[in-house]
């Protein structure tokens, strides 16, 4: 046993879909295909309103919200349907 896992416990982790309305959908593809917004910051900023954050392994567009809680401290990632699917995690609610 290394010593950093000793006297740890291992992180409940919660999986919740991340269901988006037709209206949502349609709002962000009005702010991907706007010709309004120039910058990319500003689409950014205007999606995170919507969704909240982008898949962290290839900033698509979330389906999968998953919370790790870890003693008090919670870290919250979001996986597309393809990146969840190359990732291993394990539900224990």
């Amino acid at each position: 046993m290394s010593s950093h896992s000793r006297g740890r416990t291992k992180p409940k982790v919660k999986i919740e879909s991340i269901d988006l309305t037709e209206d949502q959908i349609n709002k962000l593809n009005r702010i991907k295909n706007s010709t309004k917004m120039i910058t990319h910051k500003g689409r950014y900023r205007e999606m995170i309103k919507i969704i909240g954050g982008f898949c962290v392994l290839c900033a698509g567009i979330p389906t999968k919200k998953v919370t790790h809680d870890m003693d008090g401290a919670s870290l919250i990632e979001r996986y597309c349907d393809k990146c969840f699917e190359k990732v291993r995690i394990n539900e224990t609610i």
